[in-house]
């Protein structure tokens, strides 16, 4: 059963016999989390947590091997987006307000970091840690550009 969720950035999909459907319900949560068909459980969602995973795979690389160019400059390119996320939260924004926001400050600096991606992919091996952390931020782009379009949902 699909049901839309009250939280503007998921969709619900569960059994009909579970009791998830409270959960996708609540007006107060916004919940971030996965499943697998073989849990029974599948949610849906725009990963608004996708950017602390594309980052926690870069810093790992960068805690391993201070040479590692490329994952130091990413790390500091994902920690300028959550600076912004961080300034709109400490001023209170309202979501029309991070809206505006991230359209003039978060998507220019999104549009950069892509094209950025790009190119340093070309320059490496396909199996190394790098090229893999790079590969995961292009495959889930959409979750980690998702929330330009939505004021009301948070980044964390």
């Amino acid at each position: 059963m699909l049901l839309p969720s009250a939280s503007p950035s998921a969709i619900c999909g569960f059994p009909a016999d579970s009791n998830a459907e409270r959960l996708c319900r609540r007006p107060d949560k916004n919940l971030r989390f996965g499943g697998t068909a073989a849990s029974g459980f599948e949610r849906r969602t725009s990963m608004p947590s996708a950017g602390s995973h594309a980052r926690r795979k870069f810093f790992d690389i960068a805690k391993q091997s201070p040479a590692a160019k490329t994952a130091h400059a990413a790390v500091e390119k994902i920690n300028a987006l959550f600076t912004l996320e961080r300034e709109s939260a400490e001023a209170k924004e309202t979501s029309d307000q991070r809206h505006e926001r991230r359209q003039l400050e978060a998507r220019p600096t999104l549009e950069k970091l892509k094209l950025w991606l790009d190119d340093e992919l070309r320059d490496l091996l396909p199996k190394t840690p790098t090229a893999g952390a790079i590969g995961y931020c292009l495959r889930h782009w959409d979750a980690l550009t998702h929330n330009l379009d939505d004021g009301r949902t948070r980044v964390i």
